[in-house]
Formats: structure tokens, sequence, C-alpha cells
């Protein structure tokens, strides 16, 4: 692993039947670094998430090949045994929607006095529970997901993936299915615990208001490839490819007046079957050129980072 590199990600391909779901992404996170994986639903980021953990073992038809590594060891190539000894303990992960991540029929307390394994004790529960921000930890402790609101539920997560005291935090979605002020509350617990603990996130959204409040850096995702890497303040600032571009259009902004409707960009990620030859992205560009069609392109350095796009420095036609 490169010198101050918590996770290093090389070339991890992801296939089902054949078919590439995710195709050689690569990527690092560096030790107290917030990386935010973007992009529109089904283009791969929680599949890559996953993968991290080693989740995917359990699903006979997906076949994982590349490498992770982590604490210098490569996760993908340990044995079941082993990596379970890093899940939760060194890698902590927080499942999209709160309510379903949890049991209906385990108090709360239990559940994080599972994640916590040798060191449980009410009293290091109940400390979990504060320092997440639940009041009262002592009762909600004692009561079932069913009886605590879906802000709640979404903090009980939290302490359970903080439980084994992790070095990197897997968030993905975070704030989904919360109102907008339960949202800023998560958001701001874990720019928090980044702070206090020096925690490393992956964060994985597709809410581009998330990524802006709390990333360092920015993945684009599309169709199961990495298109755009770039510190956040440059990629909000001016994204190069033309897929970032279509998303930043498309979120609406409080100090631009709204003139119709949104911008939206047309069609939708294509079913990993039916990826279209060369770049994946050019029937929905509109400025794509005959070689985007034929030859897929790769990540190469751009002012702001890495952009895969065959157009990046051709001038965009005129209106």
């Amino acid at each position: 692993m490169g010198e101050g590199t918590l996770l290093e990600v090389r070339d991890l391909t992801i296939s089902h039947r054949g078919a590439g779901l995710v195709r050689d992404v690569s990527f690092d996170v560096g030790p107290g670094e917030v990386v935010c994986l973007v992009g529109e639903s089904g283009s791969g980021k929680t599949l890559t998430g996953r993968a991290v953990l080693g989740l995917l073992r359990y699903a006979s038809q997906l076949r994982v090949s590349g490498t992770i590594g982590f604490g210098g060891r490569d996760l993908n190539s340990l044995p079941e045994r082993e990596l379970r000894r890093v899940r939760g303990a060194q890698i902590g992960m927080i499942f999209q929607d709160p309510v379903a991540a949890l049991d209906p029929v385990i108090r709360v307390g239990s559940q994080i006095a599972e994640a916590l394994g040798a060191r449980r004790s009410a009293a290091r529960v109940t400390e979990l529970l504060t320092q997440v921000g639940i009041t009262d930890p002592e009762l909600r402790a004692r009561q079932f997901p069913h009886e605590i609101s879906g802000g709640m539920c979404q903090r009980v997560l939290i302490a359970i993936a903080l439980a084994g005291q992790p070095r990197l935090l897997i968030a993905d979605e975070p704030t989904t299915a919360l109102d907008v002020t339960i949202q800023a509350q998560v958001l701001d617990l874990l720019a928090a615990l980044r702070r206090e603990r020096d925690l490393s996130v992956l964060l994985i959204t597709h809410d581009l208001g998330v990524a802006a409040q709390l990333a360092d850096r920015i993945l684009v995702m599309y169709a199961g490839s990495i298109v755009e890497s770039a510190p956040a303040a440059q990629f909000f600032a001016e994204p190069a490819h033309p897929y970032s571009q279509g998303l930043l259009r498309a979120v609406p902004r409080v100090d631009v007046p709204l003139a119709g409707r949104l911008p939206a960009i047309p069609g939708s990620v294509p079913e990993a079957a039916d990826r279209p030859p060369g770049c994946p992205f050019h029937p929905r560009c509109d400025r794509a050129l005959d070689v985007c069609r034929t030859r897929p392109p790769e990540l190469e350095p751009v002012a702001s980072g890495l952009v895969a796009c065959h157009a990046v420095n051709v001038p965009a036609a005129q209106p």
C-alpha cells in the first residue's frame, strides 16, 4: 500500500454471469479522509462498498476480482475467518434503510451489545448511544426498533458501526428516507465523529448536497466504472466529465432562480448486460464523438483530477 493510504482498491471487478457490474475500479482512502462515491442508482456504488467488506462472498452468482488493500493485507484474498476480525473491529458499515437494517425482534441495546463482542456491557452500550446523540440512552436500549424514530434508528446503526472503534467507516446512503432536519443532524454527527476519531469514511450517495457537505474527494461512478475523480472543491467548481456536469445541472440551487423544469440527463444507466460498446455514457451524451462509440476511455489526468472522457479537451458546441 502507498504511504499515507488506509484503503487501496485496485482493479476491482464484480461480474454476474459474465456481465460486468463493476469494472476495473481503483481508488484510495487516506487516514481521516472522506471519499464520496456518487452517481445514479445502478452505477455500482453499493456493490463497491460491500465488496470492500467481503459481503459479496455470500452471493454465489457474483464473481469478485482485484485487490482490496487494508492494513497491509489484501482483504479479497483473506480466509473468511480472518476477514471476520476486520469487519466491525477495523471497518464499520452503515447500511441503507436504517429501519430495515435493524432486527425488529431484538432490543436496540442487545443489537449494539452483539457488535461489541467480548467488550459488551450495559455501560458501553449507554456510552455509544450517548456518543451518537440519543437522549435517555438507558430507555432507548430497552426498546425495539419499531418503538423509535427513523432518525434514531440511523443513529443506532452508526453506534453499531462504531462499536469496534474502526479506522474506516463505509456509509451507504446514510440519509436516505430521513427528513431534512434529521439528515442535517446525521451529517453533523458524521462530521464530528470524523474530527474526533480521525475516522476515514467511504461515503456512498446519489445526493450531491450530502457529498458537498462531507467529502474531501469525489469519485463519480457510471455503469460500473469511475469516470471522474477530483478534490471536492474542484469538482463542484468545475466538473470535467459531461456526466458530472449533467448531474450538477440537475441539482436545484437557492442562488439561481428556477426558470421552468430542471435540466435532466436523457435516458438511464444501462443494465450490465446491455452496456454499449465504447464509452458507456455516449448514448446519453450531447458531446459524444465517433471514437466514443467504439473505444472505452481511460482515466487520464486533467487540471482538476482524473477523467475518463474522449471529449473532455474538445470545446463544447455553442447553443
